[in-house]
């Protein structure tokens, strides 16, 4: 099986043409592959690319005979930087409060911490920033995720440790922007990003 994810819109043509080549063989695709099973394909990457923070236009799934292909358009290079809030105890709390709140929210000091007024209280409020990862970084461990995640209504189990699909799974082929990410899928059997079947 494969999946791809890239942003330019002409390798959905590619796919287009590797079906209208082999229409007999499409046939006996859409036996194994059907349509809802292609849309959860585009659901699961999806919504991991949303929880990442990362952008897009649209996403399309295709199905040939051997392969499974998602096309992913309009991706950005990389995700945006983000800042996480953390609520801390009352001014005043007792030291193992503070402690405990400093450590959880990374922290050496309530030099580090601001002090608002809620309601009739003072609390501690911590704010930590986090840049975000190219994109091409990210993919690898979502595509992971996906193919993990990925049910089907029939499917089998091999390799060791077990992996469940449909059928036994020989590699994955995602680029980004036309470049492999250097680091491979990171499933639990060896599978190599960059190879095709």
């Amino acid at each position: 099986k494969l999946v791809m994810l890239v942003p330019e819109r002409r390798s959905r043509d590619d796919f287009a043409a590797e079906r209208a080549s082999h229409p007999e063989e499409d046939a006996a695709a859409s036996e194994h592959l059907v349509f809802g099973e292609l849309a959860v394909l585009a659901r699961l990457v999806t919504e991991k690319l949303a929880a990442a923070g990362l952008t897009f236009t649209s996403a399309h799934a295709f199905a040939t005979p051997r392969r499974l292909a998602l096309v992913v358009d309009g991706l950005p290079e990389r995700q945006p930087d983000r800042s996480e809030e953390r609520k801390g105890p009352r001014v005043g709390s007792p030291e193992p409060a503070i402690q405990g709140f400093l450590k959880s929210a990374g922290l050496s000091s309530l030099d580090q911490c601001e002090k608002r007024v809620i309601g009739k209280a003072e609390f501690y409020f911590a704010t930590s920033r986090h840049l975000g990862q190219d994109t091409i970084d990210l993919i690898p461990g979502l595509v992971a995720t996906v193919i993990e995640e990925m049910p089907w209504a029939k499917s089998m189990k091999w390799g060791e440790p077990w992996l469940t699909w449909v059928r036994p799974l020989h590699s994955v082929l995602v680029r980004f922007n036309g470049v492999t990410p250097k680091t491979n899928i990171p499933i639990a059997y060896k599978v190599v990003a960059g190879q095709t079947p």
